[in-house]
Order: structure tokens, then sequence, then C-alpha cells
């Protein structure tokens, strides 16, 4: 059953990527524009994954006794990965919850809403309901708080008959953090997957000290005679976003550990334009305490 549903799974993937593909084959790019030629990135932004079994990993770490708690209580093979550079699960798989109803178990549709037979009709309230519920189960498996999460509406939808995709946006103090989520993969109507990407203890002053309206100047002073200027179409004028970094001074493409301390985020402003008769759109981050331009 795990097998085929893999084939299955697999299988949307790819279809959802050749959808997305064929958007973009319509036109290519020729040539190189002024602005990208002032593309520019620093290398701390370059955020791996060092993924290791939770039962051989010898140290302590901060969702160690979550991760104990969520295998005590539940049978089965499950297995649990960590990324070693949060401290935090990075998926969770090999077993089965009931979820919602399904061939896989016994739940029965009409607790899910009257006139339902399909998981297409179950309401997305009503999942996140479940996801939420089962986080408060295990509160100690991210070290996230439940306010801190907002559902996405759409990474959470059911495919076909068979597949649920739940998806969570990390949002620390009111501000986003670029994509931190949690995910939960139902198959059958059982909870087969949870997983996590750049979730992890965060240290971090959310209160920026420069205004959006400095960061706008420092990136004009950057692009000097290219600045953004009323020619162009503004589509973010300086929202705050939240970046995960690998920390200065450690190399991303090594794992130095110790587990949990590969990871850090700076608070920036993000800034969008698009320029006429230049493909593209043309983003900046900021930082919103220091001014430094990060990408």
């Amino acid at each position: 059953m795990k097998q085929k549903w893999l084939r299955v799974f697999c299988l949307v993937i790819i279809l959802i990527l050749l959808l997305s593909f064929s958007a973009f084959a319509a036109k290519v790019k020729s040539g190189k524009a002024i602005l990208d030629s002032l593309a520019y990135v620093v290398p701390e932004l370059r955020v791996v994954e060092t993924n290791e079994d939770f039962w051989v990993i010898k140290e302590a770490f901060v969702t160690q006794e979550g991760i104990l708690k969520f295998l005590s209580e539940n049978s089965g093979e499950w297995k649990v990965l960590v990324d070693k550079r949060r401290g935090v699960p990075s998926l969770i798989d090999g077993g089965a919850i009931p979820f919602i109803p399904g061939p896989a178990n016994s739940l029965s549709f009409k607790d899910f809403g009257s006139n339902c037979y399909s998981i297409q009709c179950i309401p997305k309230g009503k999942i996140e309901v479940l996801a939420r519920n089962f986080l408060e189960k295990y509160p100690d498996l991210f070290p996230v708080k439940q306010e801190e999460l907002e559902m996405d509406p759409d990474g959470t939808i059911a495919v076909g008959e068979s597949i649920y995709l739940i998806r969570f946006q990390w949002v620390k103090d009111g501000i986003p953090v670029e994509n931190g989520s949690i995910f939960f993969r139902i198959n059958n109507g059982n909870l087969i997957q949870i997983a996590s990407t750049n979730i992890a203890l965060v240290d971090i002053n959310t209160r920026p000290l420069l205004t959006k309206e400095t960061a706008f100047e420092i990136l004009r002073g950057c692009l000097g005679k290219d600045a953004i200027s009323e020619k162009d179409r503004v589509v973010d004028d300086g929202s705050l976003l939240i970046i995960p970094m690998t920390p200065k001074g450690m190399d991303a493409n090594v794992y130095s550990g110790p587990v949990g301390s590969m990871i850090s985020y700076r608070l920036v402003y993000r800034i969008v334009f698009k320029r006429e008769s230049v493909m593209g759109t043309w983003e900046a981050l900021i930082d919103a305490h220091s001014g430094e331009i990060i990408r």
C-alpha cells in the first residue's frame, strides 16, 4: 500500500512541476538587462539540511522530548529524520494515523458534514482543526506556538480522492518566515507524513531599526542610475520578512554542529518592482537593522 501511494504521490508532484514549467515555456529571456549584472546574494543565504535518523543522534537537542513522546504514543514503523542544523524533525513518516475518512480506516464521513462523501467536500476549516489538534497534542515536536502558524489555503488541498496535503506558514510576531512551513500529508484517510522546512528556535529582534523608506533609499543608492523611478511599477514597497540564514563564519556545505546551531534568522524589508521592457520581477532584501543588502 505504501509503495503504491508513493508512486501516486510522485506522479502528482511531477504533474504539478510539468504544469508549472509549461507556464514559462512560452517566452525565453534573451540577453541580460543592466539589472541582471547587479544581482547579488550574500553566501549566508544558502541554507541546507543535514538529516540524521533520530535514534543515531547522541546529543540533546530542543525537540528531543517531543519526538520521544510522539514515538512512544504511536505504534507502527514511524521513523524520524532530524535536521541536525536546526535540531528539528524534517520528516516523520513510516506509520499511519487515522485522520479523515478513507479506505485505510473506519472513520465516517457523517462526522465531517452532511451529504459529504468525498475528501473534496471536507471543509478546510475542519482539516485545519484536526491538524492543530495534532500539534497541540505534541507541542514539543516543533519549536513554534500555535498562534504563530497560519494555514496556507493554497497549500491545503485535496488531490483526487485519496491524497490530502496541508501546509502551515510560520509567522513570527506577525512577520512571515520565508519558506517556514509545517506540512501534513494524508493518504487514503491516514496521516502518513509530517514535515518541516526552516522551522527552528528563533532568536531575533522583530522590531526594525530602520524604516521602510530608509530601506528604499538604500536600494536606490545601490542601483545608482538604474534606481527605481516613477516609470517602474512597485509591487512591494517594503514588507517585513524573516529570512533563514547560515550563521556567519559557518560553511553551509559542511556540518559542524552542535545540533541546532547552524541556522539563524534576519529581519529584512522586501522591495519588489517591475521595469517596462525588462523581463522579470526584481526583488531586494535589505536588513531592517543594519541596512545591509543581502539579496
